[in-house]
């Protein structure tokens, strides 16, 4: 995906900043919904080599309008690009997409129209988010207003999702089972210092060895103990 990819790039970039040529390019410093206006935007300058992939695509300091808005969402850490960008007022960039899930999922979750959910993807005994507070827009024609559902084995809702969600979410579904979970707005977690930090929880402490001389000294403590 060139979208990750390049937030990828604008980080290794960073610390390669002193070894070389560098520019600067604007990067969102906190996740920015589709919609927000360029003029309310936390941005900041990060520095990226001069011959980087993908440059001409990516906004420079002083580049950023204050009149417009953003057509995706963007996470923070990504760097913005100049196709980011709409009139305020202008149609999003939003698109749809579907996700099948099980019908008693979407009774248990009480799902309706304009919800919003996470997306968690497992495979190879690992879970991931793939997407976070995307809004739900369409529900199974048989699930009522209350998300009560009754029907076929499977069912589909479907997702409101920019261009690089959309990749990754069919990514994702080609490579293992995916879930739904009602959003709460708080920050997703990373498998990989979730997976460190389990490892803290469960390891054991290590245990004491003992030489033969203090066993010999702790068994002649006892008998002496008992005579």
């Amino acid at each position: 995906m060139i979208t990750a990819g390049l937030a990828t790039f604008v980080t290794v970039g960073s610390v390669l900043r002193d070894r070389q040529a560098t520019v600067e390019v604007m990067v969102l410093s906190a996740d920015a919904a589709v919609g927000t206006s360029t003029g309310s935007l936390d941005v900041l300058p990060v520095s990226i080599p001069a011959d980087a992939r993908f440059l001409e695509l990516m906004l420079r300091p002083g580049q950023l309008p204050v009149d417009q808005a953003l057509g995706r969402s963007v996470r923070s850490g990504e760097p913005l690009l100049r196709s980011d960008l709409v009139a305020e007022g202008a149609p999003s960039l939003t698109r749809t997409a579907t996700v099948p899930v099980e019908p008693a999922l979407i009774t248990g979750l009480g799902l309706v129209v304009g919800d919003r959910v996470d997306v968690i993807a497992s495979s190879d005994d690992t879970a991931r988010f793939v997407l976070v507070d995307v809004r739900v827009s369409r529900l199974p024609q048989s699930a009522g207003p209350d998300g009560l559902l009754s029907g076929p084995s499977s069912s589909f809702v479907t997702l409101e999702v920019d261009d690089a969600q959309a990749l990754r979410l069919i990514e994702a579904q080609g490579q293992g089972a995916i879930e739904l979970i009602r959003s709460t707005g708080a920050p997703s977690i990373d498998p990989e210092s979730w997976h460190s930090i389990e490892q803290l929880v469960v390891q054991e402490p290590p245990t004491e060895q003992t030489t033969p001389e203090q066993t010999s000294t702790e068994q002649a403590a006892a008998e002496e103990g008992t005579s």
